[in-house]
């Protein structure tokens, strides 16, 4: 009776014939009842399924739902009733494919991702090619000194941060900066922040937007109110205004009341100067105070030529009344006297004309004792602690608790502590005057050492006479060979490795062999025995290459069986039977008959007398092959 194969829908697919195969309703082999070999297209049928019907064409019988993986687009796909759609993983091309809608495409040209809609293919991102580089605005996240979340839109273009959006004025620390933008100049850290102000803060200055703005014809501050160019004054003409004024031209600024003009500042471009021109003779810069009180500043005695910081009676050229301050070089052509009681100076430099710097001098300048200047020299104060040259009464010594580090010149390349003249350290050497260095426990790698009669240089120890080893322990040399020695002679010399490999390669072989059924050239007990045989084996266990000039020799056995005796049961034992089952009067598979018969040696037992026949063969190696020594010696 046939099968009946239903869809999932219940519709009939097939009417399975018995005993046949189906290979063209679907792409699976369809077994019908009572097939033989079922089994093969069973398993195929499961291989199959594994692979969704793998391939570089579709197959040729599928049905709805069914998957096939397509081999040449390397693309699982699915039966829809009329193709293989592809599935939901995206198409990977450099150029656009074949899409339905909802299909995505990975242009791997220029890594971006399109999809396709009912109304064709739209991108979705990024908006840029991978040869155009990251441009877009990016939306990040970043937290101000406060500990608060700010968010920032970047600007990039071409990989390269343009500017950043802020929605208010605030700043970041040097562990939330934002890559590509500048930091705060005045942040002087070692991690500086950034600062970012309300809108839109450039990365460079000469980065403008450029267009209309709707303000653009006014300049509105803080609180909103604009300002109409009439209320600014212009650079390029005349003018005037009740505040802050910008000059930028020679001419200067001119100060008067009404039409009567009592002075000038302006800028001498033959000397590069400023002028200060006036009326009088005298001028003044006065100085008004909160308690309403005038006092003057600058007092200019034009008469005298002489200038007075607050100070009106000016006695020299410049009379400051009061402290001075100067942030640059000072030069005194003159003489430089200073009444006080200590004098600072807080340089990175001082630089002194004369050859010498005199220490411990009295007070009348005149000279004291060792005791007295006890103590005195330079000292370098710091809050490590001071680095000090000082003069020791005591040792009669200069004392140092800092090191010393002589620096090679163009004059002096190789520094050196001397004694007397004589350099006694150097950077690189002992003085030739040092006989002594007791105590001496380490010194580094030395390229060449001489004692007495030995001389070790570089690799190498050599002595202009015998040389010998004496040690109260074992001599180890770390698993390396010790090359260039001469052959042995006496019994306690060392050997070389060429000594030891010819005598080992010459000694005497000897060893026992079972040649039972060798026979080439002949059977043993014949002639000379199975002389090629018996060579093979010998070179197999001793290659005639590395025994040059041995010989070995073989004692061999053959045996010979004289009687055997198998019982019958043993034969009976040995003997394998299969049967196969076959149909008879339309009964499956209803009888067994004989399929093979099989012998097992391994059951089959039994006894056997043995006769042995022994003798000793020959052979000489000549560093090539092993030559037979005939005759041979029979043994009984």
């Amino acid at each position: 009776m046939s099968y009946k194969l239903n869809k999932t829908n219940g519709d009939l697919l097939v009417e399975l014939v018995d005993g046949r195969i189906d290979t063209t309703t679907t792409n699976l082999t369809l077994v019908g009842k009572n097939f033989s070999g079922f089994g093969e297209y069973f398993n195929e049928n499961f291989i199959k399924l594994l692979e969704n019907f793998a391939g570089s064409s579709a197959p040729g019988a599928p049905l709805v739902g069914q998957t096939w993986y397509d081999s040449a687009a390397q693309r699982l796909k699915i039966y829809n009733g009329e193709t293989f759609a592809n599935t939901g993983a995206a198409i990977v091309a450099d150029q656009q494919p074949a899409m339905i809608a909802g299909d995505m495409w990975l242009n791997s040209e220029t890594e971006q991702v399109y999809v396709q809609t009912a109304t064709g293919t739209k991108i979705i991102g990024p908006m840029y090619t991978k040869d155009q580089g990251k441009t877009t605005f990016e939306t990040i996240s970043v937290v101000d000194e406060d500990g608060n979340s700010k968010t920032l839109i970047k600007l990039v273009m071409g990989n390269v941060l343009k500017g950043v959006f802020a929605d208010s004025e605030f700043t970041v620390p040097g562990n939330s900066t934002v890559a590509g933008f500048p930091t705060d100049p005045t942040d002087l850290s070692d991690s500086p922040g950034q600062i970012f102000k309300q809108g839109f803060n450039t990365v460079d200055e000469e980065f403008w937007w450029h267009g209309n703005a709707a303000s653009a014809s006014a300049i509105i501050d803080e609180t909103g109110t604009a300002f109409s160019l009439d209320k600014f004054m212009r650079t390029d003409i005349d003018t005037s205004a009740a505040g802050k004024i910008d000059v930028r031209s020679s001419e200067g600024v001119t100060f008067g009341i009404g039409s009567n003009k009592y002075g000038a500042v302006k800028v001498n471009t033959s000397t590069h100067a400023f002028e200060i021109e006036s009326l009088e003779n005298n001028g003044t810069l006065n100085v008004l105070y909160k308690n309403g009180t005038t006092k003057s500043a600058i007092y200019l005695d034009g008469s005298n030529e002489r200038i007075g910081i607050f100070n009106s009676s000016p006695a020299v050229e410049l009379d400051v009344d009061g402290s001075g301050k100067f942030t640059g070089d000072v030069t005194v052509n003159g003489s430089l006297t200073v009444l006080g009681e200590a004098s600072y100076f807080n340089v990175n430099k001082l630089t002194v004309e004369d050859k010498n710097i005199e220490l411990g001098l009295l007070n009348d300048s005149t000279e004291g004792n060792d005791i007295t200047v006890d103590g005195a020299g330079i000292i370098v104060r710091s809050v490590d602690g001071s680095k000090d040259w000082i003069w020791s009464n005591i040792t009669k010594s200069w004392t140092s608790n800092q090191n010393i580090d002589l620096l090679a010149t163009p004059t002096v390349t190789s520094p050196a502590i001397k004694i007397n003249s004589i350099p006694v350290l150097g950077e690189t050497y002992l003085g030739s005057t040092i006989t002594d260095a007791l105590g001496l426990a380490r010194i580094g790698t030395l390229e060449n050492l001489n004692v007495d009669e030995i001389s070790i240089d570089g690799t190498a120890i050599s002595s202009t006479n015998t040389l010998t080893f004496n040690s109260t322990g074992s001599i180890i040399v770390n698993n390396n060979t010790i090359t260039g020695l001469a052959e042995p002679v006496s019994l306690t010399d060392a050997a070389t490795k060429n000594y030891v490999d010819t005598e080992i390669a010459s000694e005497t072989i000897g060893f026992s062999l079972d040649i039972s059924g060798l026979s080439d050239p002949f059977i043993p007990g014949v002639g000379n025995g199975p002389v090629n045989d018996v060579r093979a084996i010998l070179e197999s266990l001793y290659p005639a290459a590395t025994k040059t000039g041995a010989i070995a020799r073989i004692h061999c056995t053959s045996y010979t069986a004289t009687s055997v005796t198998v019982p019958q049961a043993s034969l009976i034992a040995g003997t394998v039977k299969t049967y196969e089952d076959v149909d008879q009067d339309n009964v499956s598979r209803a009888v067994s008959v004989l399929e093979d018969l099989t012998y097992d040696p391994a059951g089959v037992t039994g006894t056997a007398t043995l006769s042995p026949d022994r003798y000793t063969m020959e052979f000489t190696s000549n560093g090539t092959v092993w030559t037979h020594n005939p005759p041979t010696s029979v043994y009984p």
